[in-house]
């Protein structure tokens, strides 16, 4: 799992270096790992990393869904894309932090 976490940190920062280029909005391609659902959830939920599904939500085109996974344990984080099948960790990392939600609505 390290290995695939390094090199999925290494894709992530290259894409987020590349992007930084400039103040418009732009489409990049970011290279995610991606397998079955099934295999990604039992690796994260697992004796090794003990995440935990902490939020859901369906995109717009009700194709895909999204799901953080969480270890405040360990304080890590992993955010995965799927659908019935297939996942993709679009995100990982640690140091994660909660936002309280009732000052953030206050701004809006």
């Amino acid at each position: 799992m390290k290995k695939i976490a390094v090199a999925f940190l290494f894709c992530l920062t290259s894409t987020i270096a590349n992007a930084q280029g400039t103040s418009e909005f732009r489409q990049v391609n970011k290279p995610v790992v991606c397998g079955p659902i099934e295999t990604i959830l039992k690796h994260l939920t697992g004796p090794d990393v003990r995440e935990m599904p902490f939020w859901t939500g369906k995109d717009d085109s009700r194709i895909g869904e999204y799901m953080v996974l969480i270890n405040p344990k360990d304080d890590t984080f992993t955010i995965i894309q799927f659908s019935d099948k297939i996942g993709c960790i679009v995100g990982m990392g640690n140091k994660n932090n909660f936002f309280k939600i009732q000052q953030n609505l206050q701004r809006l």
